[in-house]
């Protein structure tokens, strides 16, 4: 109502001004890495702070995919519900919000015990974690450590790396019982070559590796498809590379 009437002279003037008036809400939306450094705050219910994330997840451009979703906010988790929910096989985050919650419930009944806060039960130092061989299965995070996203599922960025020689699937020995709470007899991880108990898409120890070639810039994502440095990689040789 405040614009200038001799200014306005078509409908596409019309939406420049309102373009240009509003375009502030696009320039200052929240992007993934915001997402990604989100914490549940102390004695914040876990439906509150699903909530919370997810109203900012919404408002990221380009918009996020649900499985996209579930892996941010999987990372961003802390002490039982990381260690509980990272071998999810949950597709949705509605889903996850409900698995929190019994967690939650757990948590406040005695049931499960937690780190979460200033408490550390580990007998680690409080700044370390616990190393493991690249193969071994669902190996930890780093504390600390941030996994960017990828514009595309894990178990099909495998596919390629492998096909490139990035990547070498390797066995791993099978658990055996007490499982961890992410293990899931149902799933198996093609990058350590069958071995059950998680998905691809699961294997903290994948997402690692793809991280550490995203750090090199032996790999990166144009236009949601990957890109690999060639030069800097030596292609290995075997039946599987037709040599």
């Amino acid at each position: 109502m405040q614009l200038e009437g001799n200014r306005i002279l078509s409908w596409r003037d019309l939406a420049n001004a309102f373009i240009k008036q509003y375009q502030y809400n696009i320039d200052m939306a929240p992007d993934r890495t915001q997402l990604q450094n989100m914490s549940q705050k102390e004695g914040e219910p876990f439906r509150v702070y699903a909530q919370r994330w997810r109203e900012l997840a919404a408002q990221v451009r380009t918009p996020l995919l649900e499985a996209e979703l579930v892996d941010i906010f999987t990372n961003t988790l802390q002490g039982a519900y990381f260690e509980r929910m990272v071998g999810s096989v949950s597709s949705s985050f509605s889903d996850l919000v409900k698995i929190g919650e019994r967690i939650e419930i757990g948590i406040k009944s005695g049931k499960i015990q937690t780190n979460l806060g200033n408490h550390n039960t580990s007998k680690e130092p409080a700044n370390s974690f616990v190393k493991k061989e690249e193969g071994e299965t669902n190996a930890v995070t780093p504390k600390g450590r941030v996994l960017e996203p990828i514009p595309m599922p894990y178990s099909q960025l495998l596919t390629y790396l492998v096909h490139n020689g990035m990547v070498t699937p390797r066995a791993t020995k099978p658990r055996t019982a007490p499982f961890p709470a992410w293990y899931n007899p149902q799933a198996k991880c093609e990058y350590h070559a069958g071995t059950e108990g998680h998905s691809v898409d699961n294997c903290q120890s994948f997402k690692n590796k793809v991280q550490d070639l995203v750090t090199k810039k032996l790999l990166t994502f144009k236009e949601g498809e990957p890109n690999i440095q060639r030069q800097s990689i030596a292609r290995p040789c075997g039946p599987i590379y037709g040599c």
